[in-house]
């Protein structure tokens, strides 16, 4: 059981030890509290099928960042079959999509305000009289909630890659498994 009584099936489970696909858990509408709900119940879990991650999978790859990171903070033992190396796993780090597109950072804002059209998704903005929109970032179609994303996004990747490389090492193994105390 999951909070607010859903229910968090694993099909392939035994004495604390899990298999399941990328697929039923970052692609299948799970998260933070299915994946805290997982890492209480599961020393090991095997995580199968793994693609190679891309900036066109953003919402894919904000489920398997958080999925490791609950994973990694409980000591639960992790084995993944993926189709490429840890260093490839992020093909590109630099270029992940927000949910409007990409966002260069590297390339400046051609204009501070918008006339006409919308310079944000319209939470982060400010009308001025009836004829402009400021735009906080000064791009069309990019609000600073989808820059801070991006922004939080890379971040994490660069976390997650660095947490998957300390949970192969024999170190990690010898941690003990520290389950987390949730009741549903």
């Amino acid at each position: 059981p999951v909070a607010m009584g859903r229910e968090f099936v694993i099909p392939r489970y035994a004495n604390g030890v899990a298999r399941l696909s990328f697929n039923e858990l970052c692609r299948a509408f799970v998260g933070a509290i299915d994946y805290m709900s997982l890492a209480n119940m599961c020393h090991t879990v095997f995580i199968e099928d793994v693609p190679r991650l891309n900036p066109s999978q953003y919402e894919d790859t904000r489920r398997f960042i958080t999925l490791i990171d609950i994973l990694y903070d409980v000591k639960c033992k992790v084995v993944i079959s993926c189709e490429c190396s840890v260093d490839e796993l992020f093909s590109d780090s630099t270029g992940f999509k927000t949910a409007k597109g990409e966002v260069n950072h590297d390339t400046p804002a051609p204009e501070i305000f918008v006339i006409d059209e919308g310079g944000s998704s319209g939470r982060l903005t400010t009308m001025l009289g009836k004829d402009f929109e400021w735009s906080a970032t000064g791009r069309l179609d990019a609000s600073l909630a989808e820059l801070s994303a991006k922004n939080d996004v890379g971040f994490a990747l660069q976390r997650a890659r660095s947490r998957l490389y300390e949970m192969q090492t024999c170190d990690y193994w010898a941690l003990e498994y520290q389950p987390l105390s949730l009741t549903f």
